[in-house]
């Protein structure tokens, strides 16, 4: 597979380009079916187009699509970190930040 614009230091793990997916299945462009055992690298534990999942996307997507929340406050944040606070077990206030990779976590801890 030929990917000039894709940097070398990605490591692609197998030449095929996906087109497609549906519970624990993925297709390539030459309509090839395969078993998806990355899942996503853990953000399809339950596959490809869940039901419930696809409806609860949609109905977030009808009210708002995203916000930086250090620049626009929203509730769904809130609530997350609401939620999260209940689960550590300290008797001090806590300040939760919500953070999309393990450096920028340590950056910010």
């Amino acid at each position: 597979m030929d990917l000039p614009n894709v940097s070398s230091a990605l490591g692609i793990l197998h030449p095929v380009c996906i087109t497609k997916g549906r519970n624990a299945e993925v297709w390539d462009e030459a309509g090839q079916r395969y078993i998806d055992f990355i899942g996503g690298i853990g953000v399809l534990n339950l596959g490809h187009g869940h039901p419930a999942v696809v409806e609860a996307v949609k109905a977030q997507v009808d009210t708002l699509m995203h916000s930086a929340f250090n620049a626009l406050p929203h509730r769904g944040y809130l609530s997350v970190v609401e939620r999260l606070d209940q689960f550590v077990p300290v008797s001090y206030p806590l300040g939760c930040m919500l953070t999309n990779s393990g450096a920028e976590a340590t950056e910010n801890a």
